[in-house]
């Protein structure tokens, strides 16, 4: 009777223990599954699978946050990577952090929202700085994407943030608050109406070592306006200047000519490079 008391006693522990170990939030990092038994100090399960790295970081599961401070992580697979459509991911930096992964995404999401924020910087390098299914939002911080910050189906949103990035590209939209595109020269959000995608760009052809600041001239959101000429669908950048309030943006579906157009968007049409709509867009 005793020793089936302890034969239960250990099976009953031993379930529980492998059920805490498979219990992952859809959250992976560096190739290790955050769960119960080792969100509280991930860089303890990082470096006893053999990754490098170092730092402190942590998963709060009631919050969805991943804390990260003065965090180094190198690995040969996806750093960062969310496939979980019911959470909502937000990624906390503190200090400088790198994620390095050459060859993959060093922030990935197929599935589930991301936000970064925090007061310190996170630079990622990888095939792709970050490869997103899902939305994807930079709020408050510093981004330093080395190589491209790509979308795939996914919207992308910078709010009040610096972002250094290799290029922008492939977004379903880019919204820009309280910041504006500082490099290179020229560059603005650009929508390609046939392939359905937005990027920022330069005359025509996506922009490269692309610089992005917080807003210390009042913009305080850019994004791209939408009109109609001879039935193609066509995308403008446009800005609006306010210190008080966000401006959301406006959709002319109507025949882009100078005579039809309400004046305001023809203002904006002004100051269109030719090339991007027609030389009826020339100032």
């Amino acid at each position: 009777m005793r020793q089936r008391i302890l034969l239960t006693l250990l099976a009953i522990v031993t379930f529980t223990t492998s059920t805490m170990a498979q219990s992952p939030y859809g959250l992976t990092v560096a190739g290790v599954k955050v769960n119960d038994g080792n969100k509280d100090n991930l860089i303890a399960a990082l470096t006893a699978a053999g990754v490098t790295a170092s730092g402190t970081m942590a998963f709060n599961s009631g919050t969805n946050t991943l804390t990260m401070n003065a965090v180094n992580i190198e690995y040969s697979y996806m750093g960062i990577f969310l496939n979980d459509e019911s959470r909502n991911l937000t990624i906390d930096v503190t200090g400088e952090c790198k994620i390095t992964t050459p060859g993959n995404p060093a922030i990935e999401n197929d599935n589930g929202t991301v936000k970064i924020t925090g007061s310190g910087s996170l630079e990622c390098s990888g095939s792709f700085s970050c490869f997103a299914g899902a939305p994807l939002t930079i709020e408050n911080t510093t981004f330093i994407a080395k190589n491209s910050m790509r979308g795939s189906g996914a919207s992308l949103t910078i709010k009040n943030s610096t972002v250094k990035a290799k290029n922008i590209t492939n977004w379903t939209s880019i919204t820009l608050t309280d910041c504006y595109i500082s490099q290179p020269s020229g560059a603005v959000v650009v929508f390609d109406a046939v392939l359905g995608t937005a990027s920022i760009q330069v005359d025509g052809s996506n922009a490269e070592d692309i610089v992005i600041l917080p807003s210390t001239t009042g913009i305080t959101t850019v994004r791209a306006a939408t009109a109609y000429r001879n039935s193609v669908k066509l995308t403008l950048p446009y800005w609006r200047w306010s210190t008080k309030r966000a401006w959301s943006a406006k959709v002319w579906s109507l025949p882009c000519s100078k005579t039809k157009m309400p004046s305001g968007f023809r203002s904006w049409c002004s100051k269109i490079r030719s090339g991007i709509c027609g030389s009826s867009f020339s100032a």
